[in-house]
């Protein structure tokens, strides 16, 4: 579409080119004439502007309903967080309770599962007597520094060799003196003192 290259006052038939917007002559006001190429232009950004709006105004509706969305989420984690500890107590004192229903069917040791255990010492046979009677023998010797070979005679049943070379010291009859209640109870009768050289120095009764 072409614009006219004239036009024509209507008050005084002056012929005017075009983009005046009065007569020159009367002063009348002329008709207004726009190129096609603006008329386009106002179009489209009146097109365009509509758009946008209607797209914003359609993400605007999406971000609320979005918001709103979150919103009920989070209600709905919170009253299932608020519920959800009451069961797992539940569930420990149900765990609870069930331990001491098995301590309380636990048979209980009784007195009478101590019958075969005794808590008195074992009395000891006539050899182990007489071993630790010759064990204690041995020990007061050693304190008294004494230092001897304590054991039994293989010639006469009964009767206590000591080997030492301390038969003839003053303190010799007098440590085994002091055992000799202890040895007799046993069964010993009497102690040989004999040298190491192997000469009986003496022989003492019980």
């Amino acid at each position: 579409m072409s614009l006219p290259r004239e036009q024509v006052c209507k008050g005084c038939s002056l012929v005017v080119q075009p983009g005046y917007p009065k007569c020159p002559r009367c002063k009348m006001p002329l008709p207004k004439f726009e190129a096609p190429l603006a008329t386009v232009t106002k179009a489209g950004q009146v097109k365009g502007g509509t758009s946008i709006e209607e797209e914003e105004s359609g993400s605007g509706m999406m971000l609320v309903a979005g918001g709103v969305a979150l919103v009920a989420l989070i209600g709905v984690v919170l009253v299932v967080r608020k519920d959800d500890p009451k069961p797992t107590l539940d569930r420990r004192d149900q765990v609870r309770e069930r331990r001491g229903q098995e301590r309380d069917v636990a048979p209980r040791p009784n007195d009478d599962s101590q019958i075969g255990i005794s808590t008195e010492p074992e009395e000891l046979s006539p050899e182990q007597q007489r071993r630790a009677a010759l064990a204690e023998l041995g020990q007061s010797l050693s304190e008294a520094r004494l230092w001897a070979t304590v054991g039994l005679d293989p010639s006469a049943e009964g009767i206590i060799s000591i080997v030492s070379s301390a038969c003839e010291q003053d303190e010799m009859q007098p440590t085994l003196l002091a055992s000799a209640a202890a040895l007799k109870e046993v069964g010993f009768s009497a102690i040989r003192c004999v040298a190491k050289a192997g000469a009986q120095v003496f022989e003492l009764p019980l």
